[in-house]
């Protein structure tokens, strides 16, 4: 009887740890953030972004719904409809976006973002996108600004800041135009 009692207890308390451990799991999943979630910092989403930006940047135009969700919704549908036009357009996006450059870009240091005040729901990333012909390229100046108009940051516009110009009035003005 003795020997039945401390292993019912030995079972009973096998079974206390393994639920407590469970538990435990459960409440760290609920707690702790995920990649994809909309806990994500500013800077994590361009981070991301930039680093399947290098890895893809070759096809871009053609994988660039695999990153629809980084995009405010205007500015994706209008990076898509610009990626669509070649030089028989006339006017097409003759550029990376993504680099401002017409060669190839081999890494993106992605710095630290900043809140936009008064508004937090809007922040500033700056990226130094090395661009060039031969590793390691030459800086390019980037300020990516992002939106949070729900759970989760995404990217709104793109200032290149050696001209100024900004990404989403070059696509307007690229996607409004046509050949005459």
């Amino acid at each position: 009887m003795k020997g039945l009692l401390k292993s019912i207890r030995s079972q009973w308390q096998t079974w206390i740890g393994v639920g407590a451990l469970g538990a435990l799991l459960c409440m760290q999943m609920l707690v702790l953030p995920s990649r994809g979630y909309a806990t994500e910092s500013p800077q994590a989403v361009v981070n991301q972004f930039y680093q399947w930006y290098v890895q893809n940047q070759l096809e871009v135009r053609e994988k660039i719904s695999q990153q629809q969700a980084v995009f405010d919704p205007v500015l994706y549908q209008q990076l898509v409809k610009a990626f669509q036009k070649g030089p028989q357009d006339g006017e097409w996006l003759d550029i990376d976006p993504f680099s401002a450059t017409q060669v190839s870009t081999f890494k993106a240091v992605v710095k630290p973002g900043k809140p936009t005040l008064p508004n937090p729901r809007l922040a500033e990333v700056d990226v130094e996108v090395f661009a060039g012909l031969r590793p390691p390229g030459n800086p390019v100046s980037i300020k990516v600004l992002l939106g949070k108009p729900g759970d989760r940051w995404q990217i709104r516009n793109l200032v290149y800041l050696r001209s100024w110009n900004n990404l989403l009035c070059e696509l307007k003005l690229i996607n409004r135009s046509t050949k005459s």
